[in-house]
């Protein structure tokens, strides 16, 4: 192998070693993913969100964003659901305090569809909480 060739190929090792980046352990040997459609209540706590839009806004933007068909004659939302309850649109999130939320998933327009039945467009997010103590 010629010194140019030796050379661009410790070039290339070296630039795809400084790529890789580094996780963090979790003990079995196993790295941590970040599941993008689900938020948990430690990702919350470590916010300073006051409800659950200010925890969407901080954790997870992408799910406010309607994509697909939209036009001044088709007016709908992102559907929030309290468990299997729904609330309604977007704002509905603003209603639920941060402190009670257990965890949030987004559904896609076909889960949510397949979930909760027709009219989802745009998804859904469902939002959990802790169940009250009963004694």
């Amino acid at each position: 192998m010629s010194r140019y060739g030796a050379v661009t190929v410790a070039a290339i090792i070296l630039a795809s070693s400084a790529c890789t980046a580094s996780s963090p352990d979790t003990g079995d040997g196993s790295v941590p993913s970040v599941n993008r459609n689900y938020i948990t209540q430690e990702q919350i706590r470590g916010t300073a969100a006051r409800n659950a839009l200010d925890a969407v806004r901080t954790l997870r933007p992408a799910w406010l964003v309607k994509r697909g068909p939209q036009s001044v004659s088709f007016e709908a939302d992102i559907v929030v659901y309290f468990g299997r309850a729904r609330l309604g649109g977007l704002q509905a999130l603003s209603e639920i305090a941060a402190g009670t939320i257990t965890s949030m998933e987004f559904l896609t327009p076909a889960a949510a569809n397949f979930r909760f039945g027709a009219g989802h467009p745009y998804g859904a997010i469902v939002v959990l909480s802790q169940e009250p103590d009963r004694k």
